[in-house]
């Protein structure tokens, strides 16, 4: 939704004698906060009395500086700024008043082609990141192991079918994942069938890894189909 901000100014009746010229603008924010007009808390040790106007603040300060001057400088916050509704300053003279004036409305239409730019973002752009695999040395392992250890991994979706076996399986059976059994029925490989019509060689295809001190080697298996 478009943020919109109607401002108000309010001045002092001028007479012959007067040698200041008040200048007070009301803010009212449609899908904006009110309160745009940064002000400097006092804090004791400064050389003036009072709080003092700052600026109009940018789209980024309507997010990080409070619209309340109790959350300012007390023992939970410490910001020495904070959000008001309403400007009041002195002008030397009514041209100098009037000049306060347009330079707010030029600050507010910054204010507002930024604001609007931040809250009406639209996608241009997407990416994911994905971390790098590590592979641990040997020496970091938990369970004492010899200078070369071997792992075959492989990822079995939820629902795959397998065959647990010492031969090959037939090409027919390509939907499954073969683990591969030894003589004394341990499962040493898993492999997965490459079929002639998805552009592969129609064999059953392993990638076994295996690590040599902290050097990764990589091994590959195929094994035609039983006929």
């Amino acid at each position: 939704m478009i943020a919109s901000l109607k401002l108000v100014r309010y001045s002092g009746a001028p007479d012959g004698t007067q040698h200041a010229w008040p200048v007070t603008i009301r803010a009212v924010g449609t899908n904006i906060a009110s309160e745009i007009f940064v002000h400097r808390a006092v804090k004791a040790g400064d050389p003036f009395d009072g709080d003092g106007f700052s600026c109009v603040a940018s789209a980024q300060q309507m997010y990080e500086l409070p619209a309340k001057r109790s959350l300012v400088l007390s023992s939970k916050y410490q910001l020495p700024f904070y959000r008001s509704a309403q400007l009041e300053v002195l002008a030397r003279s009514q041209a100098e008043a009037d000049a306060i004036w347009q330079y707010v409305n030029e600050d507010v239409k910054r204010l507002l082609d930024n604001y609007n730019v931040a809250t009406d973002a639209v996608p241009v752009e997407t990416s994911f990141q994905q971390g790098q695999v590590r592979v641990a040395p040997a020496s970091n392992l938990v369970a004492p192991v010899a200078d070369t250890a071997v792992a075959n991994r492989i990822i079995i979706p939820v629902g795959k079918p397998i065959l647990a076996q010492a031969a090959a399986p037939h090409a027919a059976q390509a939907a499954y994942t073969w683990i591969q059994l030894n003589s004394d029925g341990q499962a040493i490989r898993a492999y997965e069938f490459m079929s002639v019509a998805d552009g592969y060689d129609g064999t059953w295809h392993c990638r076994s890894d295996t690590l040599n001190g902290d050097i990764l080697e990589t091994e590959e298996f195929k094994v035609p189909p039983t006929p």
